[in-house]
């Protein structure tokens, strides 16, 4: 008998990260769109989707990394999926 396996090693910094999110004027938790998808049960389209469309807040790193607020995430999708956001901190 024969197991494959495979891991896969994420930063931190890669999946999500506190930020100061300008739109709601507090820190908030930002997550990769990709992230984002997993834990709403939506596409990572989908999530792209909602921030070409202005309805979730974004920042970009100076890398050029995306990150979606985790607060206007879960506003937006009303709760889908399994999606956890602590209050944004003032």
């Amino acid at each position: 008998m024969m197991i494959d396996t495979e891991e896969m090693f994420v930063r931190k910094s890669d999946k999500s990260i506190p930020n100061w999110c300008v739109a709601c004027g507090m820190e908030v938790e930002m997550v990769a769109p990709e992230v984002a998808a997993v834990v709403t049960d939506l596409s990572a389209r989908e999530i792209y989707r909602l921030v070409e469309s202005d309805q979730v807040h974004f920042t970009e790193t100076a890398e050029g990394l995306l990150f979606v607020c985790c607060w206007s995430l879960s506003l937006a999708t009303q709760g889908s999926g399994a999606l956890q956001c602590s209050q944004p901190r003032s």
